[in-house]
Order: C-alpha cells, then sequence, then structure tokens
C-alpha cells in the first residue's frame, strides 16, 4: 500500500502531490463509488426474498460484502491520504495516520478472507463435478456454509494478526508548515523478524491459498471433461 522504507521522506512533506496525482486520486473515488454500488446492486438481488437462496448465492453474498469493505477501505488507505497531501492540512492527514493503523490490517484480513472463500466455493464444485453420482440435489446445509465461512475469516485473522503491530506512530518535524506532525514509521527495526513475518504473510495469505485455488482449477477442468460428467448432474444449485 505504501513503501515504509521511504515513509519518513514521503509522511513528513519532503515529496510534493501533484495536480496529476490529485486528479487521479478523484477519478479512482469516482470509480470505487461506482464499484459500491454495483455491490449493493448484487447484495439486493442476491438477497431478494425471489431468489432462491444457495450454496452460490451465500457465497457470493459474502464476496460481495468483503469486496465493499476493500474498495472503502483503499479509498482511506490510498486516495484520501492524496487528498490530504494536496490540502497540506495537518489535522486532516494526523486523522488518517491513526485511522491507517486500524485500516492496514482490515485490508490483510480482507484480501485474506476473499481468497479462501473462493477457494472454499472452488472446493465445493470440485465435489459435486468429481462425485456425480451424489450430486443430484446435493446442496450443503446452510449452517455448514456458514461454519465454512466463519473459519475462513477465522484463520484470515490469525494469519493478520503481525499487521496489527507493523506500524506506529512518531511525530517529526514539518518544514512546509514549520511544526510537529505525526508520521507513520515501521515499528520493526530487526530486518531478519520484519523478513520471517513477511515471509509467514505472503507464505499464508498469497502463496497456499492461490496454489490451492490454481489446483483446483486444474482438477475442475480435467473432470470436466471426462465421459461420465453431465450437465444435468453438475448443475448449479
Amino acid at each position: 500500500m505504501f513503501n515504509k522504507s521511504d515513509s519518513y521522506d514521503i509522511f513528513c512533506g519532503k515529496e510534493q502531490i501533484s495536480l496529476l496525482s490529485f486528479l487521479l486520486a478523484v477519478i479512482s473515488i469516482i470509480g470505487t463509488i461506482c464499484g459500491l454500488i454495483t455491490n449493493c446492486i448484487n447484495l439486493k438481488i442476491l438477497t431478494h426474498k425471489r431468489y432462491l437462496t444457495t450454496t452460490l448465492s451465500i457465497y457470493l453474498i459474502v464476496l460481495c460484502f468483503t469486496d465493499m469493505v476493500a474498495l472503502l477501505i483503499n479509498i482511506l488507505l490510498s486516495k484520501i491520504f492524496v487528498i490530504a497531501k494536496w490540502s497540506k492540512s495537518v489535522a486532516f492527514t494526523n486523522f488518517w495516520y491513526k485511522a491507517m493503523l486500524v485500516l492496514y490490517p482490515i485490508m490483510a484480513i480482507i484480501v485474506s478472507t476473499c481468497a479462501l472463500i473462493i477457494c472454499a466455493l472452488s472446493i465445493h464444485y470440485l465435489i459435486r463435478i468429481a462425485s456425480p453420482v451424489k450430486c443430484s440435489g446435493s446442496q450443503l446445509p446452510e449452517r455448514t456454509i456458514c461454519l465454512v465461512i466463519i473459519l475462513a475469516i477465522v484463520f484470515a485473522i490469525l494469519t493478520s494478526i503481525p499487521c496489527f503491530f507493523e506500524l506506529e506512530i512518531k511525530s517529526c518535524y514539518n518544514e512546509e508548515t514549520n511544526s510537529l506532525r505525526d508520521v507513520l514509521m515501521s515499528s520493526w527495526s530487526d530486518p531478519i523478524y520484519h523478513t520471517l513475518t513477511e515471509s509467514w504473510k505472503f507464505l499464508l495469505q498469497c502463496l497456499i491459498p492461490y496454489s490451492v485455488l490454481i489446483t483446483i482449477s486444474v482438477l475442475i477442468s480435467i473432470e470436466a471433461k471426462t465421459p461420465i460428467w453431465t450437465d444435468d448432474c453438475v448443475s448449479f444449485p
């Protein structure tokens, strides 16, 4: 989201925000608002009383919700900061720094949750395709699906615990305003510990989930080409 190695120079006012960056931030915010509206429409459709509640719809509802949260946090983490720097408001930027301490780990949790939910959905349909004899009318109970979703969220929180301790707020002298202001800095002084933590997050949040997803996608493609596979047997619930 930002380069912590250059955080002191950036946040203490040594880097100027250009007009182009400001305009791009505004355009990105408009695009994000369109994405939020689209997700709201999808949620309205998926939760409509005439829409049958299925395994797929439950997963999609969760994905729409997490995507909305990710879009909102993305605005607050990056685009709002550009506007704050452009406005040169010390109070605005200081408030953003404090919010960053909470929003940064939440963003990591959301990203991990999305990847795990997609993996769970793929595993569900791999089972349906690989077991055509049992798939007739089969659908996971809502309680089971909710349990899978809860476990995915809990696992995402556990893997994102280091993010809660990754940043800290310090004060620095700002030459532009001739005053002290808050600044975000990495709280890890030991590079070895930092490397191990980043490797841990990459392994559990990216490498394992996406490797599982790619493997499942390949298996679904193989199973879908087998002679016993039929459209009637693996119809989506």
